[in-house]
């Protein structure tokens, strides 16, 4: 007779998921491939078809095998990967909340543990006083959105305007189209195209930059804001607009323009998707750069590609969103969560007593320490071979910029102008060469997983030399 399930019974499931994980176990490890563009791919929307006749296989870190060799993953597959492929800490998190009979999915109107502890960890990383959290299972787009309606909510009469900057990107629905300078082409269901004031792209900067003093294109900027704040209910704003070439804004920029919204009194958004959770050596922008916003938007990163969640982390002042906005039917997929604390704790260190014993000893200790550790070290090695890549080929790179493991490199023409189909071209070459790199507006972008070794590194950057050379002949 079958055991029924109860709460007692997570021996059953543990078993039972065994029994079969057993039997099956060589179904994924040798999966047949096919040329994806020729055949799978007729089931595909055109765009989604593979541009290069690469089949993944198997993957660890940064480098994954395919039908055509190695692969080395220098963008993080361009969903905020993190930890790169297969990381053992995440991967038998997951494997043991699967085995322990915990459910695999809770509706938003009912909590879990997990649920409740993932809120208190995401509340007290942000540096928000008293941040109050909405986590649920969606893209980054979703919570941008959310950020933009909790503002609404809360705006007095005549506020009418979201301010946002050229060279943004906030996603991809209608709220994020409406308040991104990139992706204008989109917002033709969203009429009224003065719902979004942009002010200029904020001065770029680098880490070593002079940042006492404002520029006076910055300047200029805050002038722009306290013209229109009055009619204003946010302002939101990547503090490095990773699609614009990785566009860094200035400390004392960012100060500023803090202190101008409180005097305002409107709530200043970071849209932290593309920095949150380790790109930058630290959890937010806002620990980096210093500066506290009113609410923060963080997704993919959180999981390291483990599974959808996104979270707005805001004052508790905004907390206060309509059940229709905020409980989602899709709000709590228990494994994204289990995912989320797995990746904090590795990027902030593990405690000892959860560490197996038999390890080798290097990798005890890096999950004791936490990956964050490594990053100065890390971000040094990448920013050496940037460096060295753009004195090689001076007619073919312009200018270098980048903070933590985001780098980008302008391709340019002989007048030294962002070659745009050049770019394209270099970046589908790498690809067919076995490199990932992404093209964004001119750039090469350079966005590494902080797991790379650096034996890894080179054997990339000596595929790009390579290439490199072919075009220079």
């Amino acid at each position: 007779m079958r055991e029924k399930l109860s709460i007692g019974s997570a021996h059953y499931v543990e078993q039972k998921t065994k029994e079969i994980a057993t039997h099956i176990s060589d179904r994924y490890k040798n999966m047949p491939y096919k040329d994806l563009r020729e055949n799978d791919g007729k089931y595909l929307c055109r765009s989604l078809v593979p541009s290069s006749d690469l089949v993944f296989l198997t993957g660890r870190g940064i480098v994954l095998k395919t039908n055509n060799g190695t692969f080395y993953d220098f963008g993080s597959m361009s969903l905020n990967c993190l930890l790169g492929q297969n990381d053992p800490w995440v991967n038998a998190n997951l494997v043991s909340y699967i085995l322990s009979g915990s459910p695999s999915y809770a509706t938003t109107s009912a909590g879990t543990p997990l649920y409740y502890e993932l809120a208190e960890k995401l509340s007290k990383l942000s540096g928000i006083k008293d941040a109050v959290v909405n986590h649920r299972q969606c893209n980054g787009s979703d919570v941008t959105e959310l950020a933009i309606v909790a503002a609404y909510k809360h705006k007095k009469k005549g506020q009418r305007y979201v301010v946002s900057f050229k060279g943004s990107y906030h996603g991809q629905n209608l709220t994020s189209y409406a308040v991104s300078d990139l992706q204008r082409e989109n917002r033709f269901l969203v009429g009224d195209e003065t719902s979004t004031v942009f002010l200029d792209t904020p001065s770029h900067t680098q880490a070593d930059d002079d940042q006492t003093k404002l520029s006076d294109n910055d300047k200029d900027i805050l002038k722009s804001l306290e013209r229109v704040g009055k009619e204003a209910f946010a302002v939101i704003i990547e503090p490095v607009q990773v699609n614009n070439r990785v566009n860094i804004a200035s400390k004392v920029f960012l100060a500023s323009l803090k202190q101008l919204c409180e005097q305002l009194e409107i709530p200043l958004i970071f849209d932290d998707i593309q920095t949150g959770y380790g790109w930058l050596g630290t959890f937010s922008s806002s620990e980096y750069f210093g500066v506290t916003p009113n609410m923060m938007a963080v997704s993919k990163a959180l999981t390291s590609g483990y599974g959808p969640l996104a979270a707005l982390i805001m004052d508790p002042k905004y907390g206060d969103l309509p059940d229709s906005t905020v409980r989602k039917t899709n709000g709590a997929d228990m494994r994204s969560l289990v995912a989320a604390k797995a990746v904090i704790e590795r990027l902030s260190g593990i405690e000892e007593d959860l560490i197996p014993s038999d390890l080798e000893e290097s990798f005890k200790q890096e999950l004791k320490d936490g990956l964050l550790a490594s990053l100065p070290e890390k971000e040094t090695s990448l920013k050496f071979h940037l460096v060295h890549l753009k004195t090689r080929y001076p007619k073919v790179f312009g200018e270098l910029r980048g903070a933590g493991l985001i780098w980008s490199i302008d391709i340019v023409d002989k007048e030294g102008q962002l070659d745009l189909k050049a770019c394209k071209m270099i970046q589908q070459g790498l690809l067919k060469r076995g490199v990932f790199v992404r093209d964004v507006r001119g750039a090469l972008l350079f966005k590494l997983p902080i797991v790379f070794e650096e034996d890894e590194l080179q054997q990339g950057f000596d595929i790009i030399d390579s290439y490199l050379q072919t075009l220079s002949r």
